[in-house]
Parts: structure tokens; sequence; C-alpha cells
């Protein structure tokens, strides 16, 4: 009851709670504190901090009954103080997890947003990521992807190390090269989180080899964009495998701006204008199974009749690059197995563009 009466006397957009046992754990749930679970939630938490277990976990926000919730409490389970490691003994809902390693939990705390790295005694990053705050307006856009359920996000709105954290539930982040600058202002309207640029010659995002990530089926990309110039024959912005085979596809553009994606040597393009040198321009690419149509800044673009064959690549997926390196920021990039609605990308624009 204190808990209760402390959180509706201080509210505030982003709020921690600090506790001894965690309500989830891969080494073990702890149901007896479900109540003062539920409490956090209804009253708008944005981070749990749990230490107990000797291990670091990270958990994507969840709802007051565990479920995968954009406005939900985070957990991080961070016990990996040195007197000894407590292993997992079954399978994880975890985003992140590590018990081989001793180490702390940063943390920077900004107005609507905070900032998180798990660093090991030797200084190395294991783990790190941003996220806005519940109830923030900066929440807003990425609530709204996440309520489409990505098969992957990056946010891509780390400010130091190298894990592009995905903010999906999913886990399948990526990691920055050298080349890529963090921390540069990013496309969305009142949001403080930041974007990453890319320097046209050796900077990626390269994000292991996913089943999801073929995009087999239905699918969308979408992503915000800026060029810092153009460089190169054939820049571009995502690359998994051969794009002139069935197992690979990539996103390139051209000096006038015009967007394409090309799968199976197959080429569907945006019209002209579409990606820029003066603002970020939100670009999305759906597949229903029978037609590819591109979106930019929420109206449709093109649309041409497509069919794929199925995507058995290996390779990993590069955000950054095509056939060669683009120089470019981008921002919130995610991918979906399944086709964003019109109504869907219009409505993503203008929250994310006002």
């Amino acid at each position: 009851q204190w808990l209760a009466n402390d959180l509706a006397t201080h509210p505030a957009a982003c709020t921690a709670v600090m506790g001894h046992e965690p309500r989830w754990s891969d080494a073990g749930d702890e149901p007896e504190y479900q109540d003062l679970w539920q409490r956090e939630v209804a009253n708008h938490v944005t981070l749990l901090l749990s230490g107990h277990d000797h291990n670091y976990q990270r958990f994507a926000p969840r709802d007051g009954d565990g479920g995968a919730s954009s406005s939900g409490v985070r957990q991080f389970v961070v016990g990996g103080g040195g007197n000894s490691s407590e292993t997992f003994p079954g399978g994880s809902t975890a985003q992140f997890r590590d018990a081989t390693h001793f180490g702390a939990l940063k943390l920077t705390l900004h107005a609507t947003s905070y900032d998180w790295q798990y660093l090991a005694l030797d200084g190395s990053v294991l783990d790190a990521g941003s996220s806005a705050c519940v109830g923030t307006t900066s929440n807003t856009y990425s609530s709204s992807v996440l309520a489409a359920s990505p098969a992957a996000y990056w946010r891509l709105g780390e400010t130091s190390g190298t894990v592009a954290a995905d903010a999906s539930p999913n886990s399948r982040n990526g990691t920055y090269s050298t080349g890529v600058t963090l921390g540069v202002p990013g496309a969305l309207l009142g949001d403080p989180n930041t974007a990453a640029r890319f320097n046209g010659t050796t900077a990626v995002v390269a994000v292991a080899d996913d089943a999801a990530l073929r995009l087999n089926g239905s699918f969308t990309i979408e992503l915000w964009a800026k060029m810092t110039s153009f460089v190169n024959t054939w820049p571009g912005l995502v690359l998994k495998g051969d794009s002139n085979t069935a197992s690979g596809y990539l996103i390139y553009y051209n000096s006038a701006g015009v967007v394409r994606l090309k799968r199976n040597g197959v080429e569907v393009s945006s019209t002209a204008g579409a990606l820029g040198t003066t603002a970020y321009s939100h670009l999305v690419v759906t597949y229903d199974g029978a037609t590819v149509r591109w979106y930019v800044n929420g109206t449709l673009s093109s649309s041409a009749a497509a069919t794929y064959p199925t995507n058995v690549g290996t390779a990993a997926l590069s955000l950054g690059r095509a056939d060669q390196f683009g120089a470019q920021s981008l921002d919130d990039v995610a991918f979906y197995n399944s086709p964003l609605s019109a109504a869907t990308i219009a409505s993503h624009y203008t929250i994310g563009h006002g």
C-alpha cells in the first residue's frame, strides 16, 4: 500500500522503482510480487530495477499480466556484482541475459527518456539501448510501431557502444561498425531519441540472419532516412544477400532520390524525390503476396505486381548500404512479417512528422 500511495502522490513521466527480488526472471519468476507489479504498471512506472539473481537480464516492457506492452514496465535484473554467477535452468523470456560476466548497469536519465549500458569489468559493453519513458509524447511513435508487431525494430538511438538494440520483443540486436556516428538529430517530432549517421565508406549495422528477416510471404520495411550527400554509384539503405537471386534483397537509391527495392533481380521504384538531403523522409515498402507498394511520407508513391520465390539465404542483414555504402542518417528502422495498411502508414507518418 505504501508503494501505491507514493506513486499516486508523485506522478511523473519517468519513474523508476528499485526492489530486491524480481517479478520476472529466467532463473525463476517470483509470482508473490504480482500485486506490486500490477501497481507499478497501473501507475505508469517506466523501470523496475531488481537484484537477487546473480546474473544480468533485460526484459521488454510488460503489462500487468506479463504480456508485451509498449506502455508497460521494463524490468532489469542486475546481479552481476561479483559474488558468484547463477546460470539459467531453462528457456528465455528476457530480451538479453548474461551469466558469464561480472558487471554493472549504467543508466543515463533524461527528461523523457533513458539510455542503458551493461558494462563488464574490462569496460566492454555487453548490452545497450535507449527508450522513451512511459506516457511521454516521445513514446507515441515507437508505441505505434510496436503495436503493429514488428519482427524487428531498431530505433538507432544509442549514444555510445556497438549494440543497435532491437526494441521489439524479439531480441534481433545489431552491431554498429566503424564509420557510424551515433547521437545525431533524429527524424521524429518531439522525440529525444537520436539517429545514426553512416559515412558512405565503411558504416553499417550488421544483424545476424534470422528466418523472419528473409521476408518470405507478406512483409513491410519502414524507416526514416536523410541523405548527407550522394556518394558512389549505387548507394543504399538495406542489404541482405544477393538481390539478383531468390535469396537476397536490397533497397538502393539514385541521385534523383528514386528509391528502389530489388529482389530476385526485379526492381520496384518509388517516384523521384523520395529521398533528399534537406529533411528526413518516411519510406515504407510493403508486399501483400501479389503487389509491392512504395509509400513516401505517408502517401502511396508507386506499385507493381510481383511474385517472389522462397528466400533461403543466410547472409547477414546490413543497414546503411546496398551493393555500395550510402552516406545518410537512418532512424527507427522496422521490419514486419505482414503488410502495413495505408491507414497505418499514414498514421505513423503523422505521428512522427506532425
